[in-house]
């Protein structure tokens, strides 16, 4: 029997211009596109996005943690 995959992907076609801008100002907020971009697939479908705050919360003390890690080591 094949087993379903817990998550399934969705493709979505961009200009070029914007995906760079979109991409340059997540990763200058320290998230990332995916967890961006579930929050507003959540956010219109009228679902809480406290699990992706959360995620996000993590990645960004992670960025936080890394960039005073590089402080201390210069």
């Amino acid at each position: 029997m094949k087993k379903e995959a817990a998550e399934h992907r969705i493709n979505v076609r961009v200009d070029p211009s914007i995906k760079e801008a979109f991409t340059q100002k997540v990763e200058a907020e320290g998230k990332t596109v995916t967890n961006v971009v579930l929050e507003l697939v959540n956010q219109y479908l009228g679902r809480s996005t406290q699990s992706n705050e959360l995620a996000e919360l993590r990645q960004r003390l992670e960025a936080v943690e890394r960039s005073l890690s590089g402080e201390l080591q210069a």
